[in-house]
């Protein structure tokens, strides 16, 4: 474990570890509706019929199935071999996060979920951050979050902690302040061994 600088990496979901969009609309199609345009998540799936434990439910009957972005899954694996601690920080409610996370097979991985209820402010506020690091045990400085969005950004260095952008995800470009650009998941294993 020579050369391990972060104490834990901290994880968004919605364009980090998957691409949920074409899931939520595979969801409204398959109850068999339309999907309203320009809603967020949580109010797409209810304005289609989903109440928490119908949501519950489907997440769990694996159809259709929630894909992680290729190489994730290993990569956190990886990191959580080497003793770092592993957390999600996201601005999804509890009653889609952790059932989605459950789906993906991460949820044992990744059980320290603070979602849009754990706070009363959100990213891109620190408070989200903050958090997650005092469950997870660490000083904000000695972790890293790995998000897609300016606002992940924002919170991160708000927070005092060191912010990775994911390449991969939803913005098509670098938000400003970011400390390292991934190309792919399994760089997230790199950020073991720098810090800021």
């Amino acid at each position: 474990m020579e050369g391990v600088a972060a104490d834990a990496v901290v994880v968004d979901l919605d364009g980090t570890v998957w691409d949920s969009a074409p899931w939520y609309e595979a969801l409204a199609v398959a109850s068999g509706n339309i999907p309203p345009q320009g809603l967020t998540a949580a109010r797409l799936l209810k304005a289609v019929g989903f109440t928490h434990k119908r949501f519950s439910t489907a997440c769990a009957s694996g159809a259709p199935p929630l894909h992680v972005y290729p190489g994730i899954t290993a990569a956190l694996r990886r990191v959580s071999r080497y003793g770092v601690a592993l957390g999600v920080v996201t601005n999804l409610p509890g009653w889609m996060a952790k059932p989605m996370l459950a789906a993906a097979g991460l949820a044992e991985l990744l059980p320290q979920v603070v979602d849009y209820g754990a706070t009363t402010r959100r990213k891109p506020n620190p408070d989200p951050l903050l958090e997650v690091c005092r469950r997870l045990g660490c000083r904000p400085q000695d972790a890293w979050y790995v998000g897609d969005s300016p606002d992940d950004a924002q919170a991160a260095i708000a927070a005092g902690m060191c912010f990775a952008w994911a390449s991969w995800g939803y913005a098509p470009e670098a938000p400003v302040g970011a400390h390292r650009v991934l190309d792919r998941p399994e760089d997230i294993g790199g950020l073991l061994q720098e810090r800021r």
